[in-house]
């Protein structure tokens, strides 16, 4: 939805229509089952849309938080395809710039990044990014407005993260010890 808008907002720079053309594949591509096509379109859109996203930002152009946003989210789709084919590595550089670039105030890039931790055994790294998570006001106000999400949705969610990151610590303690 955010990617149709952008690719006809006349004040972008071609290659980031490009780049967001390419996004649209790599997402077909994925939806299809074909998870390393989709990591090569998903590496290719990263790369022509990265600059010219950046380059906005600085510009404070209008539609410079829907390009980031872009940007993120692709970071994050491109992650949980590597994640599809094996490639921890590349799926934890991916979160992580997902992250990065979200400042860490995006949920569903931290919410990426626990994908991977919990598909690599990094419990350190999920209990971080769980904690992240809930150190960030429980929703959008946005969400609630347009009824995408429940405030009793967001109170389950936010229960089972703080279930979960118990889990994790106890884990954490038996493999380690007591702080």
């Amino acid at each position: 939805v955010i990617t149709l808008a952008l690719t006809n907002n006349p004040l972008l720079p071609e290659r980031l229509t490009n780049a967001y053309k390419v996004a649209e594949e790599a997402e077909q591509a994925a939806n299809n089952g074909k998870y390393q096509e989709a990591v090569q379109l998903y590496a290719e859109a990263i790369w022509m849309g990265r600059k010219p996203t950046l380059a906005l930002q600085e510009e404070g152009v209008d539609c410079s938080e829907d390009a980031l946003d872009w940007l993120i989210d692709s970071y994050c789709k491109s992650s949980t395809m590597k994640l599809q084919i094996d490639d921890s590595d590349g799926a934890r550089g991916d979160a992580w710039a997902a992250c990065v670039f979200s400042q860490n105030l995006h949920v569903p890039s931290l919410e990426c990044m626990i994908a991977v931790c919990k598909a690599t055994g990094d419990f350190l790294g999920e209990v971080q990014a769980i904690k992240s998570i809930l150190e960030l006001e429980p929703c959008n106000d946005d969400d609630q407005k347009n009824g995408s999400v429940s405030q009793e949705e967001i109170d389950e969610q936010r229960k089972e993260m703080v279930l979960r990151l118990k889990e994790l610590e106890h884990e954490l303690d038996e493999r380690f010890g007591k702080k």
